[in-house]
């Protein structure tokens, strides 16, 4: 089966429990993914590139 290229962008350290839930799954499923941390500590998350990418500026975003 192919599957179209899909980023994962989580917080730095995974305390979002949304954001976990979508690793397990993807992992357990054994679909490839890349991971990319957002460090929501400096705010990262409101930089316009991640802005670009998630209207609410929350993690997790795919």
């Amino acid at each position: 089966m192919n599957y179209l290229s899909i980023t994962l962008w989580s917080d730095s350290s995974f305390f979002s429990p949304y954001a976990m839930s979508v690793y397990v799954a993807l992992t357990e499923k054994g679909i490839p993914f890349t991971l990319k941390r957002i460090d929501l500590a400096q705010h990262q998350q409101l930089s316009s590139d991640y802005r670009a990418l998630s209207l609410t500026c929350r993690v997790p975003t795919l």
